[in-house]
């Protein structure tokens, strides 16, 4: 995946790269610690790689509640991963009229918050 990114960014002109921040589900020191720390590892070779390779283009974390509250997405306790998560994919599908999984959904939503937070109508 590393690689992967690595590619994209070589390609194309990018100014910033936003990666949504590990929270394991229920908070800190619950739920799958396995996949907790290899989502930890993946975000520490992308910004290795980054500042090796990329050091001209800003590297920024979102919590995953940050992302949702600026789009309108109800989050917070009591709300289920699984209720979030089609949350995500509703809100893709009612404002692009795309039919996407939960992954890109999310990553829809993170860009398109991070156009909402830099307070721009520049949204395609």
């Amino acid at each position: 995946m590393r690689d992967g990114i690595k590619d994209v960014l070589d390609k194309y002109e990018v100014s910033k790269v936003i990666v949504e921040e590990v929270r394991p589900e229920g908070g800190y020191g619950v739920g799958n610690t396995h996949t907790h720390k290899m989502l930890m590892w993946l975000q520490a070779a992308i910004a290795f790689m980054m500042h090796d390779n990329f050091q001209q283009i800003d590297l920024e974390y979102i919590y995953p509640s940050s992302w949702r509250a600026a789009l309108g997405i109800k989050n917070g306790r009591g709300i289920k991963r699984t209720t979030l998560k089609e949350a995500d994919i509703d809100y893709v599908k009612e404002k692009y009229n795309i039919n996407v999984n939960d992954d890109e959904a999310d990553a829809i939503c993170i860009g398109l918050a991070q156009y909402i937070k830099a307070d721009t109508n520049e949204i395609n």
